[in-house]
């Protein structure tokens, strides 16, 4: 038999990201996205993305318009893609954070698998209802939209009802603190994620 020397084992460390900085740039994402997407319609498309059907004069483009429109709509793709990667990975994290925490209690154990589950559940209708458009295939698009909201409100409630089992436990005060910077990330990311949110037949 033969090792492998030591040196080999240990990987160089390629870049270094502060969570803080990871977490602040993936809820920027859709805002960012979302305000290239009206500019650019503002700009170029200004006729398609004010008109209605019920010729009522708009001054400004509408977010559905907005991001319905070519390029914008791959514009807001991209944004969406690249917000909703980080947000699964930070889902796994915090999945092992609370089976750490909660490996010998039994009702949060249990509910630290379903707060994974519809984590990536809204993670998946986000995606679904942003690359699928009402105007392609509506049904697929409602049904993402409503796997969406109800996935990331029973999340939101998992993640509360798991932090405040934390806070009354815990005698850390760093840990005490954390958790309503958890909900408010949380309720940030779905808001801005909404903003671009169309379930209209068109």
């Amino acid at each position: 038999g033969w090792m492998i020397p030591s040196p080999f084992l240990k990987r160089p460390l390629v870049i270094r990201v502060s969570f803080p900085a990871c977490v602040v740039a993936t809820v920027c994402l859709p805002l960012l996205g979302l305000i290239t997407c009206v500019f650019i319609s503002s700009i170029f498309h200004y006729e398609d993305s004010t008109s209605t059907h019920c010729q009522v004069p708009n001054y400004l483009p509408s977010i559905s318009a907005s991001i319905s429109l070519s390029p914008e709509c791959y514009i807001w793709r991209f944004c969406i893609g690249l917000h909703s990667a980080p947000r699964i990975l930070v889902a796994f994290t915090y999945f092992k954070f609370y089976k750490t925490r909660f490996s010998s209690r039994c009702p949060e154990s249990s509910l630290c698998c379903f707060n994974l589950a519809f984590s990536i559940c809204e993670n998946l209708g986000l995606l679904l209802l942003t690359y699928v458009s009402s105007s392609e295939t509506y049904f697929v698009h409602k049904e993402g939209f409503v796997l969406f909201i109800v996935s990331s409100l029973i999340h939101m409630l998992i993640t509360c009802r798991l932090w405040k089992t934390i806070k009354k436990y815990s005698l850390s005060p760093e840990v005490r603190n954390s958790g309503g910077g958890l909900f408010h990330i949380s309720m940030m990311t779905t808001l801005k994620s909404l903003e671009g949110v169309d379930v209209r037949q068109v």
